[in-house]
């Protein structure tokens, strides 16, 4: 029991702190008294009665300081007006929550305790069971109130199912009120059960180890926090809505026609509905619309919530090269770490510990986005002028600076002989197939790690354009050769393309090379049609970012560690399309079918822009089928084995996606 302590005589006693905000009022740091026992049994039940009396006081004591408390302009405006995130069905994290309605955290926990709120907390593959509630023994500790006793895991009733869970999980309703009270009044609680998932409310989660929540882990709903929005904003009088509104601009002092019609607004304002309007437009991904926002957020996080009309091509420039310059690489880690909230609060906790700076090119993108954000701005008639403009030849680095980080970059080479038989070597290329965990499933082993290295090596293919091959797209011509078609003829699909023009060279025909097809190659792509599915790699799920590409680079780069290779960038899954360049040094080829297999733009003239056709693949099959590496011996792939795999892989997507092939970017399923 955390609140007990035993002292030197052998005695325990029970402590509770008093939170910081009601120290003044209740008089003391801390709750403090003896059980006048040193027999612990005994000590937890007196305990257990103090700390309850001490928790309803300090309870009653938040309940008093609501009433006295009172919401400034900010706040009145932010509830009035409401914010992007609270559209629509889902879920965010109670202290973001507090901040876009403009009310406390302790303001949605006494909301949360009131019935209002649901409590909810989001699991990422936490192991545990699914138990009848109606099953589980009832402990009283008085007249009349019983607690359910939850069992260890190995003690589980008979009726009780294996689970994993993922995604959002809520507190039981019945223990909604006590749960957020204990959060209110002592910051943390330690729970054994949710709700299940869906409408299953005959049963409860149970994890494999009891969850501690804080107000930090806990989310809420966006329908419940609307809902809450909507009647505190009912009880607001229009003219005190009116009066914020203009005493928020009095304050600011800027005429908003000479800079445009909505240069008076706040950064924060223009950022939510840059967010909300302009990126879902262009993002599919809500986890990449939010990367992008959080990083043109740090505007404001260091310049301050400036009206529109407030920011110049100076400010931004300020922003740039005294601020930017100094954020830190991997802030999320700071966070766990440090327990920080903010880029500011990690820059403040990592002072003396030499934490790695944000590079040169992602605080370029930074820039870039906050000048996309303006662009828009300035289309749309916000602002009159557009301080964005002034920066666009100009980088985060002097030219002295960008020298030496030319100088230190690394080049990509192609794989060596030595570095084929160590990859061709691993134990998926010696056996056809994966090595099956204790639990017998393939958890550590996905057909694309088979093939990929394969098609890498022996079309060329970049790992994005591989990853989101169709089965449809695996084709052959009159004359009997298969080749893959690398097309971008489905919203999932995106190849690299040059600036400033609409042509795709990246768009060819490779012939399939033989040493792939004798390994199995087509006839696995058989049997996925015939297993229903529609892609070459259905275990990989889609993002807007890496489209199907995230867990494979992820996969190589580990494979490439393992085997001793430097994690520099020099040599990555891209040095297969080097050494696919480099093997036509030994093939009569000509330069332009040589860049059009590589999927380069063939020549600038305009003979070759224009007038010379691609190599059909019948022509280029004579020439990928010279291509020799001198592998290791390579089994040939064990299909069923393979189905088994990616149906593992697949089962392990969080819910509702569960068992479903991603098919990404809106795109419809072909039929």
């Amino acid at each position: 029991m955390q609140n007990l302590q035993r002292r030197a005589s052998g005695i325990y006693v029970t402590r509770l702190t008093v939170p910081a905000h009601l120290r003044q009022i209740v008089g003391k740091r801390e709750f403090i008294a003896t059980t006048g026992t040193q027999h612990l049994a005994v000590a937890k039940l007196v305990a257990s009665g103090m700390l309850a009396t001490w928790r309803h006081q300090l309870l009653d004591l938040e309940r008093l300081s609501l009433g006295n408390a009172s919401m400034n302009n900010d706040s009145i405006l932010r509830i009035a007006d409401g914010h992007p995130l609270l559209a629509g069905d889902s879920y965010i994290p109670l202290e973001l929550a507090a901040t876009v309605l403009g009310l406390s955290v302790a303001d949605l926990l006494r909301s949360a305790s009131e019935g209002v709120l649901g409590i909810y907390h989001r699991f990422a593959g936490a192991p545990g069971y699914l138990v009848l509630v109606h099953e589980l023994e009832v402990e009283y500790h008085d007249s009349e109130r019983g607690t359910r006793v939850v069992p260890q895991a190995n003690q589980m009733p008979d009726t009780a199912l294996a689970h994993i869970a993922n995604g959002v999980l809520g507190i039981r309703s019945d223990s909604v009120a006590e749960v957020a009270n204990l959060l209110l009044v002592t910051g943390q609680c330690s729970i054994v059960m949710f709700a299940a998932p869906g409408a299953d409310k005959a049963r409860g989660f149970v994890p494999d180890d009891p969850v501690e929540l804080t107000s930090r882990s806990v989310e809420a709903s966006t329908v419940d926090l609307q809902r809450l929005r909507l009647h505190v904003a009912a009880s607001i009088q229009p003219e005190r809505v009116a009066a914020a509104r203009n005493a928020l601009k009095a304050a600011l002092g800027v005429t908003p026609t000479a800079a445009g019609k909505y240069a008076d607004r706040l950064f924060s304002e223009a950022l939510a509905a840059y967010a909300t309007k302009f990126l879902p437009q262009k993002i599919s991904s809500i986890k990449e619309i939010e990367r992008v926002r959080s990083g043109i957020a740090l505007f404001s996080e260091f310049e301050g919530d400036l009206q529109l009309a407030e920011i110049d091509a100076e400010r931004l420039r300020s922003f740039r090269d005294d601020k930017l310059s100094k954020t830190l690489a991997a802030e999320n880690k700071v966070r766990l770490k440090y327990n920080t909230k903010s880029m500011s609060e990690s820059m403040a906790a990592t002072t003396v510990t030499g934490w790695p700076i944000m590079s040169a090119a992602e605080r370029n993108l930074r820039m870039q986005w906050i000048a996309r954000m303006f662009n828009w701005l300035h289309v749309q008639k916000w602002i009159a002028d557009n301080p964005a403009t002034g920066l666009s030849s100009e980088s985060v680095e002097n030219k002295s600076q960008r020298k030496l980080t030319a100088l230190n970059k690394k080049v990509r080479v192609a794989f060596t002989a030595e570095d084929l038989q160590a990859i061709f070597s691993a134990p998926w290329f010696a056996s056809g197939k994966g090595t099956l965990t204790k639990k017998v499933t393939y958890r550590e082993f996905s057909p694309f790690l088979y093939w990929l290295p394969l098609l890498g090596a022996y079309a060329g293919g970049r790992i994005n354009e591989l990853c989101q091959l169709r089965l449809d797209d695996v084709r052959q011509t009159v004359n009997g050769n298969w080749y893959l078609d690398i097309n971008e003829n489905t919203a999932d699909k995106s190849l690299k393309r040059q600036k400033d023009t609409s042509i795709c060279w990246s768009k060819r025909k490779v012939p399939l090379h033989p040493a792939v097809v004798k390994l199995g190659f087509l006839d696995w792509c058989d049997r996925l049609r015939s297993e229903g599915f529609q892609r070459v790699f259905p275990e990989l799920s889609w993002n807007a970012k890496t489209h199907y590409a995230k867990e494979p680079i992820r996969a190589m780069s580990q494979l490439f560690m393992k085997l001793g290779m430097p994690r520099d960038n020099t040599k990555v899954f891209h040095s297969f399309r080097h050494l696919f360049n480099n093997s036509f040094k030994l093939i009569p080829c000509s330069p332009e079918w040589r860049k059009r297999l590589m999927g380069h733009e063939p020549g600038p003239g305009v003979n070759e822009q224009h007038y010379l056709a691609d190599p059909t693949p019948d022509e280029s099959y004579g020439i990928i089928s010279q291509i020799h590496y001198g592998l290791p011996h390579i089994a040939d792939f064990e299909i069923d084995e393979g189905v088994r795999a990616v149906k593992d892989a697949l089962r392990r997507k969080k819910a509702p996606n569960s068992g479903v092939e991603s098919i990404g970017g809106g795109a419809p399923a072909l039929p």
